[in-house]
Formats: C-alpha cells, sequence, structure tokens
C-alpha cells in the first residue's frame, strides 16, 4: 500500500510522540528507509501532540498547505492534533482504539481498512474547518498529498499493530 502511495506520488510523513531517534528506528526498521519523506518524534523543540507543532513542521519541511494535507490516526490525540493543525482527519479502525472514540474526536472520516483511504486523497476542503464532499476528477491535480502517522503497525495491509 505504501508503494502505490508512492508511486502515486504523495509524499508520506510520521508524526511521533517517541523521542526522534526512536521514531527514526522503529520505522526505518519495519517500513523500510526511505519509505517516508520525513519522520517526526518528539523534540525539545516542538510540543508533543496533540498540539499541532509536529504538523506545521512536516507541513513547511514539505512546502504543504492545510488543504493538502491528510492526517491518519487511530487515536483521540490523533484526531486532536489534526483538528488544531486544521487539517482533514482519517481516523483509523484497524488500530488501537474504536469508532465511538473517533467520532466524538471529529474525524473528518473513519475507514476500516487502509484501502478506503485511496478515495479520501480527493477529497476538496472548502476551507479551513470545513469538509466538502466533492472530489477530484483527476488523479494528477490530487498531487502532492501528505500522510501523517501512518499508524504504528508492522504490516499496514494485515493489520498487525507492533509495540515496540
Amino acid at each position: 500500500m505504501l508503494n502505490a502511495l508512492k508511486e502515486k506520488g504523495l509524499l508520506l510523513a510520521v508524526n511521533s510522540n517517541k523521542p526522534q531517534e526512536r521514531t527514526v528506528n522503529v520505522v526505518e526498521k519495519n517500513f523500510g528507509k526511505g519509505t517516508f519523506d520525513i519522520l517526526v518524534g518528539q523534540s525539545d523543540e516542538r510540543a508533543r501532540k496533540p498540539a499541532p507543532d509536529g504538523v506545521f513542521y512536516i507541513m513547511e519541511q514539505l512546502g504543504l498547505v492545510r488543504e493538502e494535507v491528510i492526517y491518519l490516526g487511530d487515536t483521540c490525540v490523533d484526531m486532536k492534533t489534526g483538528k488544531s493543525a486544521g487539517v482533514y482527519t482519517v481516523g483509523a479502525l484497524w488500530g488501537f482504539r474504536d469508532r465511538q472514540e473517533l467520532e466524538e474526536n471529529h474525524a473528518d472520516a473513519i475507514i476500516e481498512h487502509p484501502m478506503e483511504l485511496f478515495k479520501y486523497l480527493y477529497v476538496l476542503r472548502a476551507g479551513p474547518g470545513k469538509e466538502a464532499d466533492c472530489f477530484r476528477e483527476k488523479t494528477k491535480e490530487a498531487l502532492p498529498w501528505i500522510l501523517l502517522r501512518l499508524l504504528e503497525m508492522k504490516d499496514f495491509l494485515n493489520h498487525r499493530p507492533f509495540d515496540p
């Protein structure tokens, strides 16, 4: 799945509350080096999630604006992080929490399987905090997009969580 996203030209990033070095080690061990365009872990330079600092840092480094970002996560902290950054949030039900938690924390969309994410890559934003129900007609117009915090999963497609 991650390779398919990369082949479409998407920018991929991880935003974690784990320390920077540990974030890099865990992600590269489980997904390989170079899978993600940027890995952001805990740092004295940025407030921890749910503060939007990590999201803003990633956006700045990759030259993106809010309307070009999808924040994927599986917890209330992830939804709060994405909301505080003003980006589109997608809650994942194969993670560590349930639908109720994601709904209560205002996920813009909730998906049950990773492949469902593809349809949200083309969602247009009407502006900060507003969700539009239309989709981009041409794939090329949707690029670049970024996916933040692609969950702490050993195998993104097979739904096997890991605890480093």
